[in-house]
């Protein structure tokens, strides 16, 4: 009939012509919408609708008319799709968040729908303390800490980190302070102000008169006597030594009786550091050896009272009576030539003697001499001057007199 659309007529020997198989126009292409125009024969129309499949995450589905339904391209680039609000999102749940950084903590904020890293340091901590804290870097992660510093500035001790406290500590040593010196001590560290030197060696021996000394060549204390240091500067009691254990010694006092004799005793003298004859008292009893007699000590020398007759022999039996008054009496003397008697008084026995009375014809004597101790002694004298030695001692209390 001249038509396309409706297919080609054919003849049929029995029924005559028969009308055609309208044409289809199907391009097996499901998104395409077929149809036939006499005008223009088949037309195959691309029908994206046909294509949705109604979500928004997978994007707007094309139609294709030789390929079909074509996927969309991600609607969201560089975001997530919330399929629910149809809408494009930084994130939904807080597993999207994850940054890859271990130590940050990836949350998803409901409210701006962005993902947000927070570091924690807490992440990165290993336990230990010596090692410094750890911090957590956004991007580079876990960043080690900086060294617990344990240097407390004190150069005798030992710095040292203790995990198990988790403390610095600083043990002393010694060994660091000492400068190999014996006498100086054993020097010590002091945790704050560090090395301190130690107490001198004490070599002292409690002898006074020892000089004590320390040895650095045989760390060892040694002592020497020192006598100068026992000199008290006298020379007559001798000359004093040390002794390292005893300490000072008394010296031997020199002998000085070399110069003694009859009329002088040996004594030292410290003010010319000698010995010297010191007089005896005069009156003393001597003999110098000549023909004179009555010799007697003056002065240091033995000196003759004369050079003629024998003096007379010394009174015998002195008695005495003493009390408010001296009373003394004694035997004769029987010499012819006797000229008289002496009587002679000290404050002390022995004298020496004051001569009260002089050539008393009569062998008794009396006084009232002031209250006190007296000691009388009586000599005997011949007419040429001869005097005898001392008579007898006679001493007493006198305690009152007229």
């Amino acid at each position: 009939n001249g038509l396309f659309c409706d297919g080609i007529e054919t003849c049929d020997v029995l029924l005559g012509c028969q009308a055609g198989v309208p044409e289809g126009c199907d391009d097996l292409v499901a998104c395409t919408a077929d149809t036939c125009t006499e005008a223009l024969g088949c037309v195959n129309t691309a029908d994206n609708a046909a294509c949705d499949n109604g979500l928004f995450c997978d994007g707007a589905e094309t139609c294709d008319p030789n390929a079909g339904c074509i996927l969309a391209s991600d609607p969201c680039p560089g975001q997530l799709c919330d399929e629910t609000s149809g809408t494009c999102v930084g994130c939904v749940f807080d597993t999207d968040c994850d940054d890859g950084v271990a130590c940050t903590l990836d949350t998803c904020n409901a409210l701006t729908d962005s993902c947000e890293h927070t570091p924690s340091n807490t992440a990165c901590d290993n336990g230990l303390f010596c090692d410094g804290t750890e911090t957590c870097d956004a991007i580079l992660g876990c960043q080690a800490g900086a060294t617990v510093d344990c240097n407390d500035g004190v150069a005798c001790t030992v710095d040292s980190c203790d995990e198990t406290l988790d403390v610095c500590d600083h043990a002393l040593n010694d060994a660091v302070c000492a400068n190999g010196l014996y006498c100086d001590g054993v020097e010590v560290c002091d945790a704050l102000l560090g090395c301190q030197a130690g107490a001198a060696v004490d070599c002292d021996d409690g002898v006074g008169c020892t000089t004590d000394t320390c040895s650095e060549a045989t760390t060892s204390c040694g002592s020497v006597a020192n006598d100068a240091a026992c000199d008290n500067g006298l020379f007559c009691d001798g000359m004093e030594t040390c002794d390292a254990t005893f300490d000072c010694q008394a010296g031997t006092a020199p002998d000085c009786t070399g110069a003694s004799d009859q009329c002088n005793v040996g004594v030292c003298d410290d003010f010319v550091d000698a010995c010297v004859a010191e007089p005896v008292f005069d009156g003393t009893a001597c003999d110098d050896g000549d023909t004179c007699f009555g010799d007697t000590c003056q002065a240091g020398a033995c000196t003759p009272a004369y050079c003629g007759p024998p003096p007379p022999a010394a009174p015998i039996g002195l008695v005495s009576e003493i009390g408010e008054r001296t009373a003394l009496a004694w035997e004769p003397n029987t010499e012819p030539n006797l000229s008289g008697y002496n009587v002679n008084r000290s404050s002390a026995s022995g004298g020496p003697y004051t001569q009260v009375a002089t050539l008393l014809t009569a062998s008794q004597f009396e006084e009232f001499p002031p209250p006190g101790f007296y000691c009388y002694v009586v000599t005997a004298e011949n007419t040429s001057g001869g005097e005898s030695g001392y008579s007898n001692e006679a001493c007493g209390n006198v305690f009152g007199g007229g």
